[in-house]
Formats: structure tokens, sequence, C-alpha cells
């Protein structure tokens, strides 16, 4: 009798043992598939959330690249309106004010009209200075027939500065006369990339249709 209860005992401890084991295997099974399933749901929520950041990003992005380029054919418009004169005033070696044209624009655009040899006539610039544009994209361009244009990312050839341009083209009894350009410092990017702030290091750009980039802040080290 002693030897069959001790028998006994001894397979109760084992049973016992065993759900212990199966008990102890089923959660941890359990707190595994809880934790897999936290970071599944934690990733989704991480990635919804990135999403969500991203796209809020490219709509300001987008609504402030709208805005600048409606600046840019208001403005050269405004400034073509202005300077339109029933006769070529034509280049005497002085550069004309039209301040008065661009009056309300942001500080970063800068002004001109240039006649169709590329002298400038008109300018808002405080240090313009005669420079050859007559090779930039934004004057061939127009040059060849295009009413109006905007420039791939330049560097400024008066202070070295990244900048993009809007141009319009100027006639005369359907002859080419000349071009308003206004150009835009990369630094009107800045305000659009402090109000996207998606942390860490990333940029704000501005594409043309064509792939070329506009404008960009930071600023690119080249063109």
């Amino acid at each position: 009798f002693g030897v069959r209860e001790f028998d006994m005992k001894r397979q109760s401890s084992g049973s016992a043992q065993r759900f212990a084991a199966r008990a102890s295997f089923i959660a941890w099974i359990g707190f595994v598939a809880l934790a897999v399933t936290w970071g599944v749901q934690s990733y989704r929520n991480t990635v919804r959330s990135a999403e969500d950041r991203v796209f809020t990003s490219t709509h300001i992005v987008a609504t402030h690249a709208t805005w600048v380029y409606e600046l840019g054919v208001q403005a050269t418009r405004r400034i073509a309106d202005a300077v339109r004169e029933p006769h070529n005033p034509g280049y005497s070696g002085t550069v004309r004010d039209i301040n008065d044209a661009v009056e309300g624009l942001p500080g970063a655009v800068k002004a001109y009209v240039v006649d169709a040899d590329g002298h400038t006539l008109y300018s808002t610039d405080p240090q313009v200075m005669p420079i050859d544009i007559t090779d930039r994209d934004y004057f061939i361009a127009l040059k060849e027939g295009r009413a109006e244009y905007v420039s791939a990312l330049l560097i400024s050839r008066l202070n070295n500065d990244r900048i993009f341009v809007f141009s319009r083209r100027l006639e005369r009894n359907g002859v080419f006369a000349g071009a308003v350009t206004v150009s835009l410092s990369g630094d009107i990017m800045k305000p659009i990339w402090e109000s996207v702030d998606l942390g860490g290091s990333f940029s704000v750009s501005f594409i043309r249709s064509d792939g070329m980039l506009v404008a960009r802040y930071p600023k690119p080290d080249r063109e």
C-alpha cells in the first residue's frame, strides 16, 4: 500500500509539473503573441503618423509653391503693364527704377526689364550692374517664342545667391522686344521649411514638371 501511495504521489507530482510546464509555455506563447501584436500595432501607428505628417507637409509645400508661382506670374505681368510704352525708350546706359510697380511684393523679389539685346532698362535692384543674360534659359525661351517661363535653380551673377527666375516676353508689333524678369532668392523657402518642421535632416524643394530643381532649403551647394 505504501508503495502504491508513493507511486500515485509521484504521478501526481509529475502531472502537476507537466501542467505547470504547459501553462508556462502557453503563457510564454501568449506573451510573445501579445508583444508581437503590440509591436506590429505600434509600427503601424508610427508609419501612419509619419505618413500623415508627410502628407500634411507636402500639402503645405504645395500650397506655398502655388502661392510663389502666382506671385511670380502676377509680378511679371504687373511690371510688363507698367513699362509698356508707345515707343521703346531704348537703351540709354541708365537703368530706370520700377519699385512702384512691385510695391507690396516680398523683399526677396528683385525685378528687371531688359531689351531684346539683354540690356537692363529698369530694375528694383540697388546692386544692379551690367551683366549678360542672353545665354540664360529664361531669356532664350522668350526670344524663341515662349510667353512666360520659370527657370530652374540658378546662381546669380550679381551676388552668387541661389535664385530662380520668372520671366515674361515683351513684344512690339509682334516682334520680340525684351523681357521682364523677377528673381527670387532661395531664402524664400526658409519659412516653408520652418513651418513643415519634420525633425532631423530634411529639405523642402520645388521641382519643375520636367524634373529640374527650382528651389530648395537648405540651399544646395551647387546648381
